[in-house]
């Protein structure tokens, strides 16, 4: 992952409702720095006919997204 640490802490969630039919799952991983907080997010997309289907299976159903909050957003 790019980061010093020898392991890594990764929150799985599984959507319910709306999402449900849109979404596999959403993992979540937290960097703390000291003035910085890095989210990475990793979106897998829930196989949707046979696009959906192949994508899957090249694994290319998943979009990843990062998000920095710093001390000053905060404020």
């Amino acid at each position: 992952m790019g980061r010093d640490y020898p392991f890594v802490q990764e929150l799985e969630f599984r959507p319910r409702g709306k999402y449900q039919r849109l979404l596999d799952e959403l993992e979540v991983i937290f960097y703390l720095e000291p003035n910085l907080l890095e989210v990475l997010l990793k979106i897998d997309r829930r196989a949707r006919g046979l696009t959906g289907l192949i994508e899957e299976a090249l694994d290319s159903d998943e979009n990843y997204a990062r998000l920095y909050v710093s001390l000053t957003d905060l404020n």
